[in-house]
């Protein structure tokens, strides 16, 4: 009788470590995975702070906007963190041999810990010297309008099937920007007739408008699924002709 419980004791003591080995094997098991994930994405935050990284991502940026414009997009450089901050350098648009748009530097700042509550915090935005010519270079054809134009229009089901879809959805997230600032804008707007005017005006001429040293800043919160915004602006002046 003895013999049998100490057998059946031995038995019990076996499984017990048997399931507690098996329970051991799957929380290592666990713990590697995670420190391997963890480890992989670290090494990939370290290499998207390389030079290689921006390069790469530089390239892949020029290839697939020049795939989806008429015209030409050029960005001298790419730098920050990526993740939280970027700055792109001298980059715009040529179309028909003209540079439509151009910016010397734009610099923008984004809040990682918002993103949990649902909100996007973009700590600050800022462009140098932004230049924009929306010219009407031929009769009906405006420069900045043949650039993002698309020479295929969609299917109606294809396009029946997004509205639906926008309709349907919602957008989760607040967006709130902290600092908005331009400096030393430029805007010129010509009509065909006034195409390569050079003229100065005692007025202003809504045909041949050309703005200059354009300054601006303001903070900004948008909650698009409530259709509530609110603009504070702290700064607005230029020279115009």
């Amino acid at each position: 009788m003895n013999s049998g419980q100490e057998q059946n004791n031995v038995q019990k003591e076996k499984r017990k470590k048997f399931k507690r080995s098996a329970f051991h094997i799957g929380v290592n098991i666990f713990v590697g995975i995670l420190v391997a994930v963890l480890v992989l994405l670290l090494l990939a935050i370290g290499f998207m702070q390389t030079s290689t990284f921006r390069e790469y991502l530089r390239g892949k940026i020029i290839e697939e906007v020049n795939a989806n414009v008429n015209g030409k997009f050029f960005l001298d450089e790419i730098d920050g963190t990526i993740l939280t901050t970027i700055e792109l350098k001298n980059f715009g648009f040529i179309q028909n041999g003209d540079t439509v748009i151009h910016v010397s530097k734009f610099n923008s700042s984004l809040a990682i810990m918002p993103l949990f509550t649902k909100k996007i915090l973009l700590k600050k935005i800022e462009l140098e010297n932004p230049q924009i010519k929306y010219v009407e270079f031929l009769p009906g054809k405006w420069s900045i309008d043949e650039l993002f134009s698309s020479s295929q229009e969609p299917p109606s089901d294809t396009v029946s099937a997004k509205a639906d879809s926008a309709e349907g959805s919602t957008f989760p997230f607040t967006i709130e920007v902290a600092r908005l600032k331009i400096t030393n804008a430029s805007l010129i707007y010509r009509d065909f007739v006034h195409k390569n005017s050079d003229s100065v005006y005692k007025f202003i001429n809504y045909d041949d408008l050309n703005l200059q040293n354009l300054n601006l800043e303001l903070n900004a919160v948008a909650n698009i699924s409530k259709n509530d915004f609110f603009i504070r602006l702290k700064k607005f002046n230029f020279d115009g002709t």
